[in-house]
């Protein structure tokens, strides 16, 4: 392969076609000019297709005519290379194309996939270099090698490379994976790129995220971290008196969630963290001077059913401006109040006209961020649809413990529907870290745990502990060690020598490592089994295989 300054590529073919039956000589050199990509001024690309890859057959196919090929074909040879070289000829014995199987092998595909060649379009699919895809996506070819290699390192099969020094070939399900990688995996923080397209007197602001390296203010403030700070936002948001330049589009929009409508003419007034009594109020509503609508506002908290309901004999219309329904566990009549969740909130703030106002934009698609990373969350540890926990939204950790907690708040309320453990109501926040605790187990007689090759003899009773290390938790670094779990034996028991020695000896043959000092006699209880918890080892299927390991069988 050889390229030349004119624009064109020099396939050379050396003695290749030796034994052919056709009348050719027994050694020639063959040069095929393959015009490449960069066009002169006012030159035109021809129409026909000179070249074309076929990457999942291995095979190149080079058009030397565009005469069909209705002479009949034949292999160059039949030893060596030349089986792999098939020469197709017309009606009048001419040459009219070359097809070479396993073309990797035995030519240099590099410059014909460069970044100056063109798309290659062939029957099986479409295929791109680096830069040509690149270009597609509207990032830089550096980029793109680096999200290749992100995708590799976590065992993506993506790309096709014959050897290191052969180009990545790329085809079309190659550049959906990647688009859905980085889509998934945003690299830097979110750009806002605004068009305005006029309605009538008003205007629809249409917004995009891109992925540069920036920060917003929001990412600083973390709002959603701060309970009177996002509740304070939001109320100004409301106010038609603010100087956002919403006037009162948002309030409008949440009053009708209330299904709630105000007079016309009438004065509206918007008051955040009002007091009146034994209540605070985080947002009010007034329609001249007469309170017509409360909402709470919950972030990274929860609310109480006893606080809502005490709230609601205010006689006034109650809605709730959250997350999602687990900011209010246990509440159950949630319908007699409305629930707006930020993505909810970010969704209408995009829609209504705010006259290219980037600072309420910007909030939009932070409330937006903030929704999607407890999405993510849950996907990846719960449900296990997301394959990367979720990038944080702010650039510091305020509510950390909450995340912790609201992790166990999600596991039992799925081991729940699976029936595998009973648990006890409360999820502890000690001064390291949130722990777990199975309800009491009772051994009459004695334990068989078949999984870990261990029987236990004795009376006993034991509960599974699990733990988290400190208040980092599940947002801390994949493949770090962040936790542990337990079998826990109480102390009140005659038979603490002897299950220690059982346990000492015992041969599990699994992650779990048995005790190897003896129990304190003044603790409350002692640990038997240990298991160290690395952070993906905190996914539900992966924790409810361990915990199953230490449960008798039913």
């Amino acid at each position: 392969m050889v390229a030349h300054g004119d624009g064109f590529t020099s396939l050379k073919l050396t003695n290749m076609f030796a034994s052919s039956s056709k009348p050719m000589e027994k050694r020639f050199t063959m040069h095929f000019r393959i015009a490449r990509t960069r066009k002169k001024k006012n030159e035109r690309t021809p129409d026909m297709k000179s070249l074309e890859y076929f990457p999942e057959t291995d095979t190149l196919h080079i058009t030397l005519s565009s005469t069909p090929a209705s002479g009949g074909a034949e292999n160059a040879g039949t030893d060596g290379e030349h089986q792999n070289i098939i020469l197709s000829y017309n009606d009048k014995d001419k040459l009219v194309s070359i097809t070479i199987e396993n073309a990797s092998k035995g030519v240099d595909l590099n410059d014909i996939l460069s970044g100056h060649a063109k798309i290659l379009r062939g029957k099986i699919e479409t295929i791109y270099s680096i830069s040509e895809l690149a270009a597609k996506l509207d990032i830089t070819p550096r980029t793109l090698r680096n999200t290749i290699h992100s995708m590799r390192a976590s065992g993506i099969d993506i790309g096709k490379q014959y050897g290191p020094t052969y180009p990545i070939i790329l085809s079309e399900p190659d550049a959906q994976k990647i688009v859905q990688w980085r889509n998934e995996h945003p690299r830097g923080r979110p750009r806002l790129a605004l068009k305005s397209k006029q309605h009538g007197n008003s205007y629809a602001i249409a917004f995009k995220e891109e992925s540069i390296e920036s920060h917003s203010v929001w990412q600083y403030l973390a709002p959603a971290d701060r309970e009177t700070f996002i509740s304070g936002t939001i109320c100004w948001l409301m106010d038609p008196k603010g100087d956002h330049g919403l006037g009162n589009q948002l309030l409008s929009v949440l009053l009708k969630k209330l299904e709630l409508s105000t007079k016309t003419n009438s004065e509206l007034t918007i008051r955040p963290e009002v007091t009146s009594g034994d209540k605070r109020f985080d947002i009010c509503v007034y329609e001249n001077d007469n309170l017509i609508a409360v909402f709470e506002v919950k972030c990274k908290t929860h609310g109480s059913r006893d606080q809502i309901k005490n709230y609601a004999q205010t006689q006034t219309r109650l809605g709730r401006i959250a997350f999602d329904e687990w900011n209010f566990p246990g509440l159950s009549d949630r319908t007699d109040y409305p629930l707006i969740t930020f993505a909810e909130l970010a969704e209408i703030l995009s829609q209504i006209s705010v006259n290219n106002n980037l600072f309420v934009f910007s909030f939009a698609i932070h409330l937006r961020k903030e929704a999607e990373f407890f999405q993510k969350l849950r996907g990846f540890f719960i449900e296990e649809t997301e394959a990367e926990p979720p990038q944080l939204p702010t650039i510091h950790r305020f509510s950390e413990r909450f995340c912790n907690r609201l992790f166990w708040d999600w596991f039992k309320e799925q081991n729940r529907k699976r029936n595998l453990l009973k648990t006890t109501e409360d999820t502890k926040s000690l001064r390291s870290g949130v722990l777990f605790e199975s309800e009491e187990i009772r051994i009459a007689e004695s334990l068989s745990l078949s999984e870990l090759n261990l029987t236990l003899s004795g009376s006993f009773s034991y509960w599974i502990h699990i733990e988290f290390y400190n208040k980092k938790g599940i947002l801390d670094e994949r493949g770090e060690e962040v936790g542990k779990i337990e079998m826990r034996i109480y102390k009140d028991t005659n038979y603490r020598d002897d299950l220690f020695d059982q346990i000492k000896n015992a041969d599990l043959g699994c992650k779990f490592q048995p005790r190897q000092r003896p129990p304190d006699s003044e603790s409350g209880s002692w640990y038997a089994l240990r298991c160290p918890l690395k952070l993906e080892d905190f996914r539900f299927s992966k924790l409810h295989e361990l915990i199953a390991l230490l449960i008798p069988p039913k």
